[in-house]
């Protein structure tokens, strides 16, 4: 089996151009979006519909795994123990999601 490795990589305030350069000198081909949010006003570019067209037409598969993954939860003080028990749900089903990403059966 061929190896299989797993980047981080920020969008931070890089144009959509760079951040294609960074995916294709890695060799990177399917970008998992795990942000809560996935918008930008300040770098529209990167917002989830705009970004995954952009990936798709150059040939990389997007994936928004935003929910699953849940990097971000509001929660309150009367319902903390509920949002935890939500937020390891959705951890345990979004890491098995990357899994068969990675490792598909068959």
């Amino acid at each position: 089996m061929s190896e299989k490795l797993i980047y981080t990589a920020g969008t931070s305030n890089r144009s959509i151009k760079e951040f294609i350069e960074i995916l294709k000198t890695y060799r990177i081909k399917t970008v998992i979006d795990v942000r809560s949010f996935p918008i930008s006003k300040k770098f529209p570019h990167f917002s989830k519909d705009c970004l995954t067209e952009v990936l798709n037409n150059e040939g990389f598969e997007y994936i928004y795994l935003g929910r699953e993954l849940v990097s971000f939860l509001i929660s309150s003080t009367a319902n903390n123990t509920i949002a935890k028990g939500i937020k390891t749900s959705h951890a345990v089903n979004g890491i098995g999601c990357v899994e068969n990403i990675m490792f598909p059966s068959g």
